[in-house]
C-alpha cells in the first residue's frame, strides 16, 4: 500500500472514532435532559397535590365548627376521606378537574389518596399520598395520638423515573 493510502485510512479511522464518541456524548446529554424533565414534572405534580391539600381546613372538626382541644380532632385510625367524599380510585383527569378538588374539605382527606396525572410529554405519573399525625416538636416522627400537626407524604412514581420522588409537608393548626 502506498503511504498516502495508509495516511488516508488512518485519518478515516480517527474520524470514525471521533464521530462515534461525539454521537455517544450527544445521546448521553439527551438522556440526562429527558430524565431531568420527567423529574421536574414529577416534583410539580407532587407539589400541586400538596398545595391542594394545604388549601383545605386542618380537620373535619374545623369544617363543622371550631377546634378547642386535640380531643376534637379526627381519630388516628379515621384519617382519610369521609363517606360523602367519594371518588373513583385512582382519581384521574386530562383537564386537571380532579374529583378531590370538589369533594375533599379537610387536610387528612388525602390519606391513602391516589391519582394518575399525565403531561404532554409523558403519561401515567402515579401521585399517591398518606397523612399522619406527627410530633409538633419533631415532625419527622409519626405519632399514634392526635396532635395539632399533620404530615402529608406524597410519592410520585412513573415508568419514566428511575426512582420515585417523595415530597412531604407538615400542616400545623
Amino acid at each position: 500500500m502506498a503511504p498516502n493510502t495508509l495516511i488516508t485510512l488512518g485519518g478515516l479511522i480517527l474520524f470514525g472514532l471521533f464521530v462515534l464518541s461525539t454521537n455517544n456524548i450527544i445521546l448521553n446529554q439527551t438522556d440526562v435532559a429527558v430524565s431531568s424533565e420527567f423529574q421536574i414534572s414529577a416534583i410539580g405534580f407532587g407539589q400541586s397535590l400538596i398545595e391542594e391539600a394545604k388549601m383545605k381546613k386542618f380537620d373535619e372538626a374545623e369544617v363543622s365548627g371550631t377546634i378547642s382541644t386535640v380531643n376534637n380532632l379526627t381519630a388516628v385510625n379515621s384519617l382519610g376521606r369521609d363517606a360523602n367524599e367519594a371518588y373513583v380510585a385512582p382519581d384521574s383527569s386530562y383537564t386537571g378537574n380532579f374529583n378531590s378538588l370538589r369533594n375533599f374539605d379537610d387536610f387528612d382527606d388525602y390519606n391513602n389518596y391516589r391519582r394518575i396525572v399525565s403531561s404532554p410529554r409523558a403519561e401515567n405519573f402515579t401521585v399517591a399520598s398518606t397523612v399522619s399525625y406527627v410530633s409538633e416538636t419533631w415532625p419527622d416522627s409519626n405519632v399514634t395520638t392526635k396532635t395539632f400537626a399533620k404530615k402529608i407524604r406524597v410519592t410520585v412514581s412513573s415508568p419514566y423515573l428511575q426512582r420515585s420522588i417523595i415530597l412531604e409537608y407538615v400542616g400545623i393548626f
